[in-house]
């Protein structure tokens, strides 16, 4: 099914002096206008779409219009990417504190501060309680009910990398220390792997490996346990994006413009696909597709078994956002302020083009904020 949608769709800019998306071929089925560009990447929850904008407000829009529902102020850009749990969205800003929201109203249920900006997004353990890291080489662990600190864990270099948890409650995460960290649920170093760069990407546990990448432009697998390299695959450039571990494949982006996908047991290569441009956006995979964001604008769908194109999207602006797939809306941020919602698959008679003008039928921008 996937081969017969290999071609591609087409966005370009409306007529009217506001930037307005539009196509020839399939547009977004909705359009969400913030005030900044968007690096947080979307989460559905209950029929809600939550993610954050560098306009420094975090955003629930519903998922089958796109219209807004709450948005909360904080006093920093927001690029972290959200959790939900028990009805709570957590999120962290560069304002230096991790946010805890209800998630039906947005309404503050508390804050915790930390030294630093939160780039990363926080992650829920086990243990309850709530996850993140901060830019200047801290973990900081909260209690999940109150945001009481549990405790915290330095590393020797920055931090940009979302840790990460297992079952058992230990956490894993990257510093620009040039080091994988792994750390006990009390927040003990357990062990740490240095790789020849920068960890920027956020690690992944998948039955006893830790996947992660390292701007040493090499995908480490390594044991959950000791941080013993079980094997190395190298790429040609440095790798930011966070793996995705599917049916044993493991698939991941570079900065050399390709995507990858590489046995998960082993690390041989099953195949790469060349695309426009570098990539930050980390892969996902949902109904046999792997897609991921790239610098070029596009968002693209790649055939998970084959690695042949299916489809690309085109926003305004740089995607750096991990794109999400949900009851056949495609979610994902683009720098250029807007959230988009592409149905996928795309509809069977799209058809291919540029110079389209904005007319009735194209999506509406919904910017009622």
């Amino acid at each position: 099914m996937l081969a017969a949608l290999a071609f591609s769709l087409i966005l370009i800019l409306g007529a009217e002096a506001k930037p307005h998306p539009t196509s020839q071929g399939t547009a977004p089925k909705w359009l969400f206008k913030t005030e900044g560009p968007i690096f947080s990447s979307p989460l559905v929850d209950s029929g809600v779409v939550f993610f954050g904008s560098r306009d420094k407000h975090v955003y629930a829009v519903t998922l089958v219009t796109g219209k807004l529902k709450w948005k909360h102020a904080t006093n920093g850009e927001v690029n972290s990417s959200p959790r939900v749990s028990d009805g709570v969205l957590y999120i962290g800003s560069d304002d230096h504190h991790l946010y805890a929201l209800e998630a039906h109203s947005g309404k503050l249920t508390w804050k915790a501060k930390t030294e630093a900006s939160v780039f990363a997004s926080p992650v829920i353990t086990s243990g309850e309680r709530v996850v993140v890291s901060s830019t200047d080489g801290v973990v900081w662990a909260m209690e999940k009910a109150n945001g009481d600190q549990a405790w915290y864990y330095r590393a020797e270099g920055e931090i940009y990398s979302s840790p990460t948890s297992s079952i058992k409650g230990d956490i894993f995460v990257g510093s620009r220390d040039k080091s994988v960290h792994g750390i006990s649920s009390k927040g003990v170093k357990k062990w740490s792997f240095e790789t020849g760069s920068h960890v920027d990407s956020s690690p992944v546990e998948v039955n006893g490996v830790v996947y992660v990448g390292s701007r040493d432009k090499n995908l480490y697998a390594l044991d959950a346990q000791t941080g013993a390299v079980k094997w190395t695959f190298t790429t040609l450039g440095d790798i930011f994006s966070t793996p995705c571990v599917q049916k044993g494949v493991v698939y991941i982006a570079s900065a050399d413009k390709h995507v990858y996908a590489v046995n998960a047991k082993d690390g041989s290569l099953k195949w790469k696909t060349e695309i426009g441009g570098r990539i930050f956006s980390s892969p996902t995979v949902a109904e046999g597709a792997v897609f991921v964001g790239c610098e070029d604008k596009y968002l693209y769908a790649i055939d998970a078994v084959t690695g042949v194109m299916v489809v690309k999207y085109q926003t305004l602006g740089y995607v750096h956002s991990t794109p999400r797939l949900v009851k056949g809306l495609l979610l994902v941020g683009s720098s250029d302020s807007f959230l988009y919602a592409f149905p996928f698959p795309p509809p069977k008679d799209a058809s291919d083009g540029v110079g389209a003008k904005r007319s009735e039928e194209d999506p509406p921008v919904l910017n009622d904020l």
